[in-house]
Protein backbone atom coordinates (compact mmCIF):
# COMPACT_ATOMS: atom_id res chain seq x y z
CA UNK A 1 0.00 0.00 0.00
CA UNK A 2 2.69 2.13 1.08
CA UNK A 3 3.94 1.99 -2.59
CA UNK A 4 1.27 2.66 -4.48
CA UNK A 5 0.78 5.34 -2.44
CA UNK A 6 4.18 7.03 -3.16
CA UNK A 7 4.51 6.10 -6.79
CA UNK A 8 0.64 7.79 -6.78
CA UNK A 9 2.08 10.92 -5.32
CA UNK A 10 5.20 11.64 -7.40
CA UNK A 11 2.84 10.31 -10.60
CA UNK A 12 0.57 13.77 -9.54
CA UNK A 13 4.06 15.77 -8.75
CA UNK A 14 5.07 15.49 -11.91
CA UNK A 15 1.96 15.92 -13.58
CA UNK A 16 2.01 19.81 -12.14
CA UNK A 17 5.50 20.32 -13.78
CA UNK A 18 5.26 22.52 -17.03
CA UNK A 19 7.26 21.82 -19.44
CA UNK A 20 9.22 24.30 -21.13
CA UNK A 21 12.48 26.06 -20.69
CA UNK A 22 12.82 27.20 -17.10
CA UNK A 23 15.00 30.33 -16.24
CA UNK A 24 18.35 30.12 -15.09
CA UNK A 25 19.56 31.20 -12.39
CA UNK A 26 22.50 33.14 -13.12
CA UNK A 27 22.70 37.27 -12.53
CA UNK A 28 21.12 38.96 -15.50
CA UNK A 29 23.12 40.96 -16.93
CA UNK A 30 21.78 44.78 -15.17
CA UNK A 31 22.71 42.77 -11.82
CA UNK A 32 25.80 42.64 -12.53
CA UNK A 33 26.67 46.36 -13.72
CA UNK A 34 28.62 48.19 -11.75
CA UNK A 35 27.69 51.97 -12.04
CA UNK A 36 27.80 53.95 -9.24
CA UNK A 37 24.74 55.97 -7.51
CA UNK A 38 24.36 59.27 -8.73
CA UNK A 39 26.13 61.88 -6.96
CA UNK A 40 23.77 64.89 -5.84
CA UNK A 41 24.39 68.01 -7.20
CA UNK A 42 26.37 70.65 -5.06
CA UNK A 43 24.06 72.81 -3.69
CA UNK A 44 24.45 76.84 -4.27
CA UNK A 45 25.17 79.09 -1.52
CA UNK A 46 22.35 81.70 -0.73
CA UNK A 47 24.23 84.96 -1.28
CA UNK A 48 25.76 87.14 1.98
CA UNK A 49 23.83 89.26 3.83
CA UNK A 50 25.33 92.13 4.91
CA UNK A 51 23.03 92.56 7.68
CA UNK A 52 23.34 89.65 9.44
CA UNK A 53 27.24 90.04 9.18
CA UNK A 54 27.01 93.57 11.43
CA UNK A 55 24.61 92.24 13.77
CA UNK A 56 26.90 89.32 14.16
CA UNK A 57 30.38 91.70 14.54
CA UNK A 58 28.80 94.24 16.51
CA UNK A 59 27.67 91.36 19.44
CA UNK A 60 31.24 89.86 18.95
CA UNK A 61 32.86 93.15 19.38
CA UNK A 62 30.77 93.39 22.62
CA UNK A 63 32.14 90.24 23.87
CA UNK A 64 35.41 91.02 23.53
CA UNK A 65 34.84 94.37 24.38
CA UNK A 66 33.74 92.57 28.03
CA UNK A 67 37.42 90.91 28.56
CA UNK A 68 39.03 94.35 29.79
CA UNK A 69 36.84 95.51 32.26
CA UNK A 70 35.87 91.92 33.62
CA UNK A 71 39.78 90.74 34.14
CA UNK A 72 40.18 93.67 35.86
CA UNK A 73 37.79 93.71 38.12
CA UNK A 74 38.39 89.75 38.45
CA UNK A 75 41.97 90.60 40.03
CA UNK A 76 40.55 93.34 42.63
CA UNK A 77 37.67 90.98 43.61
CA UNK A 78 40.77 87.91 44.46
CA UNK A 79 42.44 90.14 45.89
CA UNK A 80 40.06 90.86 48.24
CA UNK A 81 38.28 87.15 48.47
CA UNK A 82 42.11 86.31 48.96
CA UNK A 83 41.45 88.79 52.11
CA UNK A 84 38.70 87.09 53.28
CA UNK A 85 39.89 83.82 53.50
CA UNK A 86 39.75 82.44 56.84
CA UNK A 87 37.46 85.04 58.42
CA UNK A 88 34.27 83.97 59.77
CA UNK A 89 31.12 84.12 58.39
CA UNK A 90 29.46 87.60 59.22
CA UNK A 91 32.72 89.18 59.91
CA UNK A 92 33.63 92.39 58.29
CA UNK A 93 36.70 90.72 56.16
CA UNK A 94 34.14 87.80 54.86
CA UNK A 95 31.70 91.06 53.76
CA UNK A 96 34.28 92.24 52.37
CA UNK A 97 35.13 89.25 50.00
CA UNK A 98 31.67 88.58 49.41
CA UNK A 99 31.33 92.13 47.68
CA UNK A 100 34.09 91.67 45.95
CA UNK A 101 33.03 88.39 44.21
CA UNK A 102 29.46 90.07 43.59
CA UNK A 103 30.98 93.03 41.28
CA UNK A 104 31.59 90.46 38.77
CA UNK A 105 27.84 89.46 38.36
CA UNK A 106 27.33 92.54 36.36
CA UNK A 107 30.18 92.42 34.10
CA UNK A 108 29.41 89.02 32.77
CA UNK A 109 25.90 89.99 31.20
CA UNK A 110 27.78 91.98 28.35
CA UNK A 111 29.48 88.25 26.98
CA UNK A 112 26.54 85.98 28.20
CA UNK A 113 24.11 88.25 26.00
CA UNK A 114 26.75 88.51 23.55
CA UNK A 115 26.92 85.03 22.83
CA UNK A 116 23.31 84.20 23.39
CA UNK A 117 22.03 86.39 20.42
CA UNK A 118 24.70 85.07 18.11
CA UNK A 119 23.46 81.82 19.16
CA UNK A 120 20.61 82.84 17.92
CA UNK A 121 21.70 83.76 14.50
CA UNK A 122 23.57 80.86 14.36
CA UNK A 123 20.44 78.41 15.23
CA UNK A 124 18.41 80.78 12.34
CA UNK A 125 21.03 80.23 9.66
CA UNK A 126 21.14 76.52 10.40
CA UNK A 127 17.36 76.64 9.33
CA UNK A 128 17.66 78.01 6.23
CA UNK A 129 19.29 76.90 3.06
CA UNK A 130 22.91 76.31 2.91
CA UNK A 131 24.27 80.10 3.06
CA UNK A 132 27.99 81.32 2.67
CA UNK A 133 27.70 83.40 6.29
CA UNK A 134 27.51 80.02 7.88
CA UNK A 135 30.85 79.67 8.88
CA UNK A 136 30.84 83.21 9.87
CA UNK A 137 28.52 82.99 12.18
CA UNK A 138 29.23 79.90 13.53
CA UNK A 139 32.52 80.74 14.24
CA UNK A 140 31.62 84.29 16.12
CA UNK A 141 29.36 82.05 18.13
CA UNK A 142 32.06 79.62 19.29
CA UNK A 143 34.31 82.53 20.27
CA UNK A 144 31.45 84.31 22.04
CA UNK A 145 30.72 81.72 23.72
CA UNK A 146 34.23 80.75 25.31
CA UNK A 147 34.87 84.46 26.32
CA UNK A 148 31.44 84.08 28.40
CA UNK A 149 32.41 80.65 30.15
CA UNK A 150 35.84 81.95 31.06
CA UNK A 151 34.18 84.43 32.65
CA UNK A 152 31.15 82.52 33.99
CA UNK A 153 34.08 79.57 35.33
CA UNK A 154 36.11 81.99 37.28
CA UNK A 155 33.22 84.35 38.72
CA UNK A 156 31.83 80.52 40.06
CA UNK A 157 35.91 79.42 41.25
CA UNK A 158 36.09 82.71 43.12
CA UNK A 159 32.76 82.89 44.51
CA UNK A 160 33.34 78.47 45.66
CA UNK A 161 36.66 80.05 47.43
CA UNK A 162 34.46 82.40 49.84
CA UNK A 163 32.63 79.17 50.87
CA UNK A 164 35.80 77.06 51.93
Amino acid sequence: MKVIFSVASFAILAGCAATGEYPLLAKRPFETATTSPPTAAEPSLTPSNPELLARVSAQLAAARASAAPFDEQLSKSQAQVIGAAGAAEGSERWIEGQLGASRLEPLLAAAANAAAVIGDEYRAQMLLPPSADLAAVEAAFVEATAVADRQARASAELTARLSR
